[in-house]
């Protein structure tokens, strides 16, 4: 039978792999170790605990959905800093290559 890895583990695990943890994270990421540890020891239950780890955890974007809005708010950022230029530009590929050839007789 396969062991489960331990709760506090695999956060440990998540906390290393993230790319971007800045220093100023570093109490949140704390938190979650010992939020973890605590349920694992049976200090909390999992009922009372699990949606403040859970919570924590999406403060520093290491669940689907915290990380699909952090992609959606950096897509609206993006679309933010587009100069007139851009936007020309991004019109014309959108109509395509047929777009740019004039149809009107000479």
């Amino acid at each position: 039978m396969m062991r489960m890895a331990s709760l506090e583990s695999v956060v440990r695990g998540a906390l290393d792999e993230l790319a971007d943890l800045q220093p100023t994270d570093q109490a949140a990421a704390e938190l979650a170790l010992r939020m973890a540890a605590e349920i694992e020891a049976g200090a909390e239950t999992l009922k009372d605990m699990g949606p403040k780890l859970l919570s924590v955890l999406e403060s520093l974007g290491m669940t689907p959905r915290s990380r699909k809005a952090l992609v959606g708010k950096a897509a609206k950022d993006d679309d933010v800093r587009r100069s007139p230029l851009d936007e020309l530009r991004a019109r014309r590929a959108r109509l395509g290559p047929t777009a740019t050839v004039d149809t009107a007789p000479a």
